[in-house]
């Protein structure tokens, strides 16, 4: 049985490894190295040991080529993002820290990964217009922005109905003052009458990113904690 001290000699040895390959790399392509440490990564560390240590190394390969042009629509620096995603309390910063250095901005993905962000923040409307601001900005692939909106569309609908079904269960035991309340409650979100196309962003209503105020925060840093599930870009989003 391997004792703390040899596992963590062997952690010692892996990643002073990586960093020699990093380091030694002298091709056009200096993602590649951090991508095979990525994966080696995830071959050679235990579960624990990975949610500890690779965050660190996500980090660091963000931040040495966040200014770097080569890479701001290439899709694999794009899953590195959202893999660090992963392990923030709040990815809100690390997607505003891409906005503003247009990293994916021209992939559906970004569009997909911060729609998604709102939607389990509750935030329907900002997460519509995300999707909007992908079409706007011609983001690609189209037919996958469009695919991820019908979902969320879709999503909406189911929420809408369970949220009508659970007021008027309660509605019947209140008295109508308390009913009058519910139904005017400006949290519920309609998508009656919603195109099932992305509006292609023409519409007053929708502002530019930058002039708009979906951003809260802003920031190059954030607290590593609780998983997100934002790197899948599926929509498996459940409401409580």
């Amino acid at each position: 049985m391997e004792t703390k001290k040899s596992i963590t000699n062997k952690h010692n040895d892996l990643f002073s490894s990586l960093i020699s390959d990093i380091k030694s790399y002298t091709g056009n392509d200096p993602l590649l190295p951090w991508l095979r440490g990525i994966k080696k990564l995830k071959e050679c560390l235990l579960p624990d040991a990975l949610k500890q240590k690779l965050p660190r190394f996500l980090q660091k390969c963000t931040q040495s080529f966040e200014s770097d042009r080569r890479y701001r629509n290439d899709l694999r620096y794009l899953h590195v993002w959202l893999q660090l995603m992963d392990y923030v309390n709040d990815p809100r910063a690390l997607l505003t820290t891409m906005e503003t250095n247009r990293i994916g901005t021209e992939r559906s993905l970004f569009y997909q990964a911060y729609a998604l962000y709102y939607e389990k923040m509750k935030k329907f409307e900002e997460a519509e217009n995300m999707y909007r601001f992908g079409a706007q900005n011609l983001a690609e692939p189209v037919d996958e922005l469009q695919k991820s909106y019908e979902q969320f569309l879709h999503r909406m609908e189911r929420h809408k109905k369970k949220d009508i079904q659970h007021q008027t269960g309660r509605s019947s035991k209140r008295p109508l003052s308390a009913r009058k309340t519910e139904e005017n409650d400006e949290n519920v979100y309609s998508i009656e009458d919603r195109p099932k196309k992305i509006p292609d962003g023409s519409s007053r209503d929708v502002k530019p990113m930058k002039e708009s105020n979906h951003v809260g925060v802003s920031g190059k840093s954030c607290e590593f904690g609780s998983c997100s599930d934002l790197s899948t870009k599926k929509e498996h989003v459940k409401y409580t």
